[in-house]
């Protein structure tokens, strides 16, 4: 199998940022690009449904001797019983290449699977989806803590939401977040947040015959 250049390009990305986010809109391969730039034994989380295909992708498009983990977001967080704690399986720690695939389900920020995905340590992180903001800009902040992982400006939701985002406190209690602040746009966003160096969007027709 052979990558088209311009998943050879999003390979080169992923490789040279060693933590971002592949956003191409879906049906460009997303997947393959990933494989191509893990390095190391390498762990796959991906929404259940898409497991077996995961595995499939990996036999098709690792290098000889690469080790692959495929696992579920619902099997991420460690369980003792019926009982699901937000830290990972002690499985799937050590890995130096970590890929979460259609990453939108992360945007949940005080889900068990997201908050074990935010303890997971590794190298590198891959996150990958056609919708990475699928609803709210605030909803990025658990991809962003993921990207730049040890970065201070994300160890808090509030204090981050606070330099970007207005607030307000509904009748029903407890903060809520509006838009973004008066004067701030979208690009002082994503250059704030880091977005234009970690960030690569290409669309099916700019880049397929």
């Amino acid at each position: 199998m052979e990558q088209r250049p311009y998943q050879r390009d999003g390979s080169a990305f992923l490789a040279g940022c060693e933590r971002g986010i592949l956003a191409d809109e879906p049906g460009l391969g997303k997947t393959n690009q990933a494989i191509c730039a893990s390095s190391g034994r390498t762990l796959v989380v991906a929404p259940a449904a898409l497991v077996h295909n995961w595995r499939a992708e990996v036999e098709m498009w690792r290098r000889p001797g690469q080790e692959f983990e495929v696992t579920s977001y619902s099997r991420l967080a460690r369980r003792e019983g019926s009982r699901t704690f937000p830290t990972p399986r002690p499985e799937y720690q050590g890995f130096e290449t970590v890929i979460y695939d259609e990453c939108h389900n992360l945007k949940g920020r005080t889900a068990n699977w997201t908050r074990a995905a935010m303890k997971v340590k590794s190298e590198r992180a891959y996150l990958l989806s056609g919708t990475p903001m699928s609803g709210w800009a605030h909803e990025l902040w658990p991809l962003l803590r993921i990207v730049h992982s040890g970065d201070r400006r994300y160890s808090s939701f509030w204090r981050w939401v606070a330099g970007w985002f207005e607030t307000w406190r509904p009748p029903w209690g407890g903060p809520d977040v509006r838009g973004l602040r008066p004067g701030v746009s979208w690009v002082d966003f994503a250059v704030g947040c880091g977005l234009e160096s970690r960030w690569l969007r290409r669309e099916m027709d700019l880049v397929l015959d």
